[in-house]
């Protein structure tokens, strides 16, 4: 077929007791091209479902391939990205999905904080170079007011995290956090609760 692109193909079929001369050798020909075909090097269509699947496995070793590639040395990769991807939904976006009690702005604060972009004062000392101390500063009087202090040790939601981030009376550390579904899910409602890392509202918002 490929050989010969232009080449017109008519399949008809007849009931073997029907008089044709060519039976035999039609016979003939079909066993030596099924003696002679390599069947390693033949692919059948494959399903949609099963194309999808392949594509899919495809993608997710390439961009396995790439996460091992890169630095991995900002906190969302110290803290919820610490394995290569697999094709699975991250703990993350599970407990975003499973919290219909939180509220979206509270599930966006949490991606926030994963990626370093929350409204606290490591960010704009990072991304503002014209910054006062004041907005460095968590009010607890901490000198730069980090994603680590505010879920960890800042004394100003001491009773929101012994409720929502401990453990038999023991912190959870970082990683724990955010990447483990159970954690994830108290990490949402510590930021529900306390409005903590969100985005500072100066006038009305619906929700």
């Amino acid at each position: 077929m490929n050989t010969y692109p232009h080449l017109n193909i008519c399949l008809l079929w007849l009931p073997r007791s029907a008089p044709f001369v060519g039976f035999k050798r039609a016979r003939q020909l079909a066993l030596e091209a099924i003696r002679t075909t390599d069947w390693r090097a033949d692919e059948e269509p494959h399903s949609i479902k099963d194309q999808k699947s392949r594509t899919e496995t495809t993608v997710v070793t390439a961009w396995a391939e790439r996460w091992h590639q890169m630095p991995c040395n900002s906190l969302a990769y110290r803290t919820a990205l610490t394995r290569p991807p697999d094709g699975q939904p991250h703990p993350v976006s599970q407990a975003g999905q499973g919290e219909a009690k939180s509220s979206r702005k509270t599930v966006c604060t949490l991606y926030w904080v994963i990626t370093g972009h929350a409204y606290i004062g490591a960010y704009t000392q990072c991304f503002y170079p014209q910054h006062t101390w004041e907005q460095v500063a968590c009010p607890c009087g901490e000198p730069v007011q980090t994603v680590e202090h505010i879920l960890l040790d800042c004394p100003l939601y001491t009773a929101a995290r012994r409720t929502h981030l401990t453990v038999s009376g023991r912190p959870r550390n970082l990683s724990q956090l955010l990447n483990h579904p159970k954690c994830v899910t108290s990490t949402i409602r510590f930021l529900e609760e306390t409005r903590a890392c969100a985005r500072p509202q100066t006038e009305w918002e619906p929700g």
